[in-house]
């Protein structure tokens, strides 16, 4: 009794959504105490860290010759395992308030892909646990984005969930007894980054930065044909000269480009609707279809699906927050946080979707 009391106060609660773009931290009856790019600057002659999250990532394209800033996770997956552990246990650490010491003991739940592999899963879970972690649980996206965004029913209907991160987009159909199938598109917000950005190169002979080709994405972006159409001045490199140059683009252009997209992922829904028992299906005339994620936020991409799909589509209200706010509402929750529990292998009906269109990266 004594050193489970002991035991508790030494071993903070802490729910981690590592994405691929962005990282956030969860403490146990504090809330989101941290969302941090996924980056992180280290100096090439000792791999010493140099600067993590958003100053990491401030320095892209900008770096010193004697320090590189590495992205460690790629489509939802850990890609360099040491970084990952290094940027983890920074950002751990930053989210306490202070040091992780081997007599610090923080119990970790963290999301991951519903299609991960059990390799990709050990890998995290390894990462997780040279990063500080003292025990780790991992929750499937899909089940922690459905909690966050309040759309598991608990009567035992079926929600679809649709979570467009930065490196995949996720689609998973679920209920308060767990995930009933899950399929996984490598298109997701930096595809739609990197093609604004092959586009403007193509067509105007320009190279714009990856913040620049967000920006874009943001503020022209949309699903559908914008009217009145919308423009906005670009900056950025001539590719045959070097010069500064800047060249407007319209939101008409922008559409064109990433409507190839918006239908790859659309094409994975109707998939997973073709797929589904007619219990399923009926179930998502009441629950609908919820976007959660940082890319569910491209303009009118739920007035595009509700057109497409003709079932109720809603947004979480904290698309960018939902899987943490989902891994964090597990933490109060014991009970649930083990009904949830992924199994550390793979099932064999988790299969990945290829993209068509050739959008994916």
């Amino acid at each position: 009794m004594i050193w489970e009391r002991v035991a508790h106060v030494l071993a903070p609660h802490v729910a981690v959504d590592l994405g691929t773009v962005n990282t956030l931290i969860y403490v146990r009856n504090q809330g989101i105490v941290l969302a941090e790019p996924t980056a992180i600057a280290v100096d090439r002659t000792d791999g010493s860290v140099v600067a993590v999250g958003r100053e990491a990532v401030s320095m892209l394209g900008r770096e010193p010759r004697e320090i590189v800033v590495h992205r460690p996770v790629r489509s939802g997956v850990v890609a360099d395992y040491e970084l990952t552990e290094k940027l983890l246990r920074s950002l751990l650490e930053r989210a306490l308030g202070y040091r992780l010491r081997p007599w610090v003991f923080p119990r970790l739940v963290m999301g991951t892909s519903s299609v991960s592999t059990s390799v990709e899963r050990r890998a995290l879970l390894e990462a997780a646990r040279r990063a500080g972690g003292f025990h780790t649980i991992l929750i499937e996206d899909g089940i922690a984005a459905a909690l966050g965004a309040g759309a598991l029913a608990h009567n035992g209907q079926a929600s679809l969930i649709v979570d467009i991160g930065g490196g995949t987009t996720d689609i998973s159909l679920v209920t308060a007894s767990g995930l009933i199938a899950a399929y996984s598109l490598n298109v997701a917000g930096i595809a739609m980054d990197q093609s604004i950005s092959d586009y403007v190169l193509k067509r105007y002979g320009v190279i714009v930065s990856e913040q620049m080709a967000e920006a874009i994405k943001i503020t022209i972006g949309a699903a559908l044909p914008r009217t009145p159409a919308r423009q906005m001045v670009v900056a950025g490199k001539n590719a045959s000269t070097g010069a500064p140059c800047e060249i407007t683009l319209t939101s008409d252009e922008v559409f064109s480009v990433l409507n190839g997209l918006v239908e790859t992922i659309l094409q994975g829904v109707r998939l997973m609707l073709e797929r589904m028992s007619p219990e399923t299906a009926a179930d998502l005339c009441a629950t609908g279809l919820t976007l959660t994620g940082g890319g569910s936020l491209l303009r009118d991409l739920d007035a595009r699906f509700q057109q497409e799909l003709g079932i109720p589509i809603f947004r979480a209200e904290s698309p960018l927050e939902s899987v943490a706010l989902g891994l964090g509402s597990l933490l109060e929750e014991p009970a649930w946080l083990e009904h949830f529990r992924c199994e550390d292998e793979e099932a064999e009906w988790m299969n990945e979707v290829e993209p068509l269109y050739g959008a994916a990266r």
